[in-house]
């Protein structure tokens, strides 16, 4: 079961390299909203598909929201058109 999990997420450190950040950068972005994450009990992950959408342009993140947990509304999430 964590197993699964950590294939739909990553961690915040492994999704702030993908962007080229740093450790530190990476949790400022995600304190500040500039990268989606959800809380798995103690952890805070980054959806693999929203993140994914976003660092493709597709999506664009959505400043001091969370990602929704519930996979319909992330698959709704990457249908949105990208602001400006």
């Amino acid at each position: 079961m964590a197993s699964e999990a950590q294939n739909r997420t990553y961690s915040v450190i492994q999704a702030g390299a993908m962007a080229g950040l740093g450790r530190n950068a990476s949790y400022r972005a995600a304190s500040t909203g500039q990268m989606p994450t959800i809380k798995l009990g103690r952890k805070l992950r980054v959806p693999a598909l929203l993140w994914q959408s976003i660092l493709d342009g597709q999506v664009a993140a959505d400043t001091k929201q969370s990602a929704p947990a519930n996979p319909l509304i992330l698959q709704e999430r990457t249908n949105i058109e990208p602001a400006g």
